[in-house]
Parts: C-alpha cells; structure tokens; sequence
C-alpha cells in the first residue's frame, strides 16, 4: 500500500490518532504510539502548552506564610482594662497594712502584711533583750514599703504585665534559686542568733562590742567568691563564643 504523504515510501503501520498509513519515513512514536507527522507535532505542541500553563500556575500561588515572630507587643497593646487599679490610689492605701496589697487584688499578700506589721510592733513593744530598738527602723521602712510596692504592682497591672500573687520582697525571699546558698545560711543563723537571745542564753549587750567581725566575715566571703575558680561550664563557654565570632567574621 502506497503512503499518502510519500508516494515512493509503503505503508508499514497507521496513525492511532487519525488512522493515516506511514510509512518508515514519515512515521512517529510519541510514547510507544505510533502517529503521523502532523499528528506528532500537534502532540508534542499540546504538551509544551500545558507545561506553560503548569508552571504559570505554580508562579502565581503565593508562598505559605511564614511563621509570625514572637515580636513584644507595644505599650499600648499591652494596656489592660480600665478597670484596673490606679496606682496613685494603691500608694495611699498601701500605707494601711495589707490594704494597699488587698486593692491589687493581692489577698495573701495583703495578709502576710498585717501579719508581719503585727509581729514587728508586738517586739518593738516588749522587753526582747535588748533588740526594741533596732525593730523601730525596721517598722518604719516597712511602713514605707508597703505603698512603694502597692504602687509599682498597681502600675504592673496598668500596663497588662502579669503580676504573682507574692511579688515583690516576698517572691524576692522565697523564689526559688541553684545559686551560692549563703543567703539560706544566712538565715538560718540569724534565726539560730534571735532564738538563743530569746531564750536568755546570749545577751545582745555582751555581743555589741564585737560587731566589727560581722564585716570581716562579709569581706571573706567577697575575697573568696573572688578568687574561687570559674566552673567548668563557665570556663569552656568562652572558647566556644569567641570562635562562633570568628566564623562569622570570617563569612
């Protein structure tokens, strides 16, 4: 049989598209299938258009979005409802014991207040062997504080900034800390110290003159936390930092 489109050349298959007959030179695969000329072009053409289109398409879908930074909002995000306390009323109030504390809505706080304002005037009005008056300055800076702190929580909650219940000297005393524990020693020799006047086996009057070893003792310590070897963690942190710096100027 004669090829249409060669009249020289014998068909050998036919076109599966319009079922033209071939001959060798004038047929086509595309994918295994035999075709035609005109019908491999066309093919082929339709192929490229839908790539086109294909990739136009992924062009114009935008990006995921990128996740949002955790940015520090701005003052005036961060103010709370104008219900919260006035700071200027907190000052006044915190000169009452425990009221100042109790308008912040601070009610434990409020009661350790008045129990320690309590407790400070019961030894200041009573024979504790000597020690009245050094509790009279600590009432009276006590009394200062009270409306000190009272304000600044009041201003805390003004501003939106979360405030714990024992803030303050409180949460000062007893948070929790993995640092020197020569505060915690500290204490429980003062306690040790207070419970033997106490109970008439040291008399402060017999102490007095050797006050000045409360200073040499403070000034050991500064010398020794001076002088004591950085920790091992501290000590290999250092080289690492400083070679982290180098690479990026070297970048």
């Amino acid at each position: 049989m004669q090829c249409p489109t060669c009249p020289e050349g014998t068909v050998v298959a036919f076109c599966r598209n319009c079922g033209k007959g071939v001959c060798p030179t004038c047929r086509r695969d595309a994918g295994g299938v035999v075709h035609c000329a005109e019908c491999a072009e066309q093919i082929v053409e339709a192929s490229v258009q839908t790539d086109e289109v294909a990739g136009a398409a992924a062009a114009s879908v935008p990006p995921p979005p990128r996740p949002a930074a955790a940015t520090r909002p701005s003052r005036a995000a961060r103010m709370a409802a104008p219900d919260a306390p006035h700071p200027l009323l907190a000052g006044v109030l915190g000169v009452v014991p425990g009221l100042g504390a109790v308008y912040n809505g601070q009610y434990v706080k409020g009661l350790v207040h008045v129990v320690m304002f309590g407790l400070l005037l019961t030894i200041a009005s009573e024979e504790f062997r000597g020690l009245e008056g050094f509790f009279i300055p600590v009432i009276a800076l006590f009394v200062l504080y009270m409306p000190i702190e009272a304000y600044r929580t009041a201003k805390a909650l003004r501003r939106g900034e979360p405030v714990d219940e024992m803030s303050g000297l409180l949460a000062t005393l007893f948070r929790p800390s993995d640092a020197s524990p020569a505060a915690g020693v500290a204490l429980i020799a003062l306690g040790v110290f207070l419970l033997l006047i106490s109970l008439d086996v040291v008399d402060l009057r017999d102490l007095l003159p050797g006050w000045p070893v409360l200073v040499v003792g403070y000034g050991v310590y500064r010398l020794y936390c001076s002088l004591r070897p950085l920790p091992p963690r501290a000590v290999e942190s250092k080289p690492t930092e400083v070679h982290g710096a180098s690479e990026e100027v070297s970048l």
